[in-house]
């Protein structure tokens, strides 16, 4: 699947470019530093899981939800082999506009029944397809190489640093909201034939997890979504390409 499924961005050749949000938290009573102090840092897992990690997918599985899943060492390496086990699942719900920010909500889940998993804001992405797209009509000309996502969107993070959840075994799921800063409007001009505007929403797959250094293509990690703004999740059938649904 991995060495295939990019065609569909080789189609499209962009420019280069990255937005981001945020800014640095101010200062807080005693109160809200300890607050902050049960906020995890950062996402990824939290205490100690007794399985071991040779491969990590981050895709999604359905239209609304992206699964993370890992297989042991020594299986199959191939993204379609050996035994997959889905630890994170996260639902989105809706993706709603206020001014130049998008706020993103949804529902995770862990799913193992040791240690814990943190989400946090900075996991987020908003991806929007750069202005200047190119459209590869002769398959002579299209790369060797899948293209770089920062050469095909613009991408936008969140508009402040912060803890978004922490699921552990006894308290495996939790709904979360997380707010991306300066996302242009959706433009009629580009609204596809699958009924989108060709914009995603991914999770970013933490570097490490579980002991295992993420490195693609031998780790799959798209973990994208397409959305569309609205107070529901936009509603599709789950798409051939899940390293870049949104095309048409």
């Amino acid at each position: 699947m991995n060495g295939t499924v990019w065609l569909a961005a080789a189609l499209t050749l962009l420019g280069t470019g990255c937005e981001s949000g945020g800014s640095a938290e101010p200062d807080g009573s005693a109160s809200e530093e300890e607050e902050a102090d049960d906020e995890p840092v950062e996402g990824g897992p939290v205490d100690d899981a007794a399985f071991d990690v040779g491969g990590v997918r981050t895709e999604a599985v359905e239209s609304d939800t992206i699964e993370l899943a890992t297989r042991a060492p020594g299986e199959d390496e191939s993204v379609e082999g050996g035994a997959w086990e889905p630890r994170l699942r996260i639902v989105l719900a809706s993706a709603q506009r206020e001014g130049e920010d998008v706020t993103v909500s949804g529902e995770a889940e862990y799913l193992h029944d040791e240690g814990g998993y943190a989400l946090h804001s900075d996991d987020f992405e908003i991806l929007v397809p750069k202005a200047d797209k190119k459209t590869i009509e002769d398959p002579a000309e299209i790369p060797d190489e899948p293209p770089d996502l920062g050469d095909l969107f613009d991408v936008y993070t969140a508009a402040e640093p912060e803890g978004l959840a922490t699921l552990t075994a006894d308290e495996p799921s939790a709904e979360f909201a997380v707010t991306v800063s300066g996302v242009p409007p959706e433009d009629e001009a580009e609204l596809n034939d699958l009924g989108n505007y060709g914009r995603m929403v991914r999770y970013v797959t933490p570097d490490e997890l579980w002991g295992h250094t993420v490195e693609e293509p031998t780790d799959f990690v798209p973990g994208r979504v397409c959305y569309v703004e609205g107070d529901s999740w936009y509603d599709s059938e789950l798409f051939p390409f899940t390293d870049l649904p949104c095309d048409s």
